[in-house]
């Protein structure tokens, strides 16, 4: 996730103040000999590319009194000595400083619009990053990256792409910026959490279960052949048993024959629900011997690989 702001600084809000500037009416000023001397011995050294020296001089004649001129001359030596932040407030100062006659303030403010893309154009950008998770690790195209906490990023004006790599995962932002230009970047990497469902503990495992199944599935066929044998069976042999007393024996031979296709039927049963409650009752107890297994290997026997002080070999340590 990233978020970005920028905002223009100085040099744009210094344009805007210019023309409101431009329907006030500044103080008005005259330059002293002493004044005009530094002023002339500043514009000397930033010819010989003493800028320094220049910057001392034009603070030496503000401190005599304001001026614009000197505050446009102080802005052009900070810019040419890399300086730019204060160059940015010397040329805000231009504006509501006493004007000197000569050079008019027409002149004064058109000098001022150059020298304000002068500065834009030779001093960086900044980007502000601010990085969630705050142990991220930032790089501007292909440097090397660095921690996210060390401050603004000073950049000269183009297009970069900037990376925050964390252990959550990487982002990137491409930004373009532009001298004296500020911009606060927010990379964030979101962690994307996966759903763990918890083993559950203590149930059966597959085996047992289609053993449980299997063996109440063979107690169900056995209570049917039994319900069989007492609901069934035993009125037809009660029957056939009266039909014998009474030599009736056209009746005996159906219910003879009734009740052996009916015993067949019910033993089938038996013999059925038997064998579901044997195969259950097996697979119970395969499925708590693997249990047993799997526990006894849990808590078994480590081998730990050590090396004796005074010997010169490996032995096997078995920790029971």
């Amino acid at each position: 996730m990233v978020m970005g702001h920028n905002r223009q600084t100085l040099p744009l809000a210094l344009v805007a103040l210019m023309g409101v500037t431009l329907f006030c009416s500044p103080l008005r000023a005259d330059i002293s000999k002493k004044q005009k001397k530094l002023n002339e011995k500043a514009v000397e050294q930033m010819m010989n590319g003493n800028y320094d020296d220049a910057v001392s001089l034009l603070e030496q004649s503000l401190a005599i009194g304001e001026l614009n001129i000197t505050y446009l001359n102080l802005g052009r030596a900070l810019t040419k000595a890399g300086r730019c932040d204060e160059a940015a407030e010397a040329y805000a100062k231009v504006m509501t400083a006493p004007v000197v006659p000569d050079p008019s303030p027409d002149a004064v403010y058109g000098a001022l619009t150059k020298y304000l893309e002068e500065l834009g154009s030779v001093c960086p950008g900044k980007v502000l990053v601010s990085c969630d998770p705050p142990t991220m690790r930032v790089s501007v195209d292909d440097k090397p990256p660095t921690a996210c906490t060390i401050g603004p990023i000073s950049l000269p004006g183009g297009e970069y792409t900037i990376t925050g790599r964390s252990d959550v995962g990487d982002v990137s932002s491409t930004v373009r910026i532009a001298g004296m230009q500020e911009i606060k970047l927010v990379l964030k990497t979101v962690k994307v959490e996966q759903e763990v469902v918890p083993e559950e503990e203590g149930g059966m495992g597959l085996l047992a279960t289609a053993g449980w199944a299997t063996g109440a599935a063979g107690v169900g066929v056995l209570a049917a052949a039994f319900l069989v044998e007492v609901l069934v069976l035993g009125p037809g042999i009660d029957e056939l048993e009266s039909a014998a007393a009474a030599r009736e024996l056209d009746r005996m031979d159906g219910l003879k024959s009734q009740l052996d296709s009916e015993q067949t039927l019910n033993s089938t049963l038996y013999i059925a629900g038997g064998t579901l409650l044997g195969a259950g009752v097996v697979m119970v107890g395969v499925s708590a011997i693997l249990d047993a297994i799997d526990e006894a290997n849990e808590t078994s026997s480590g081998v730990d690989l050590w090396l004796a002080p005074d010997v010169t070999g490996l032995s096997w340590s078995l920790t029971f």
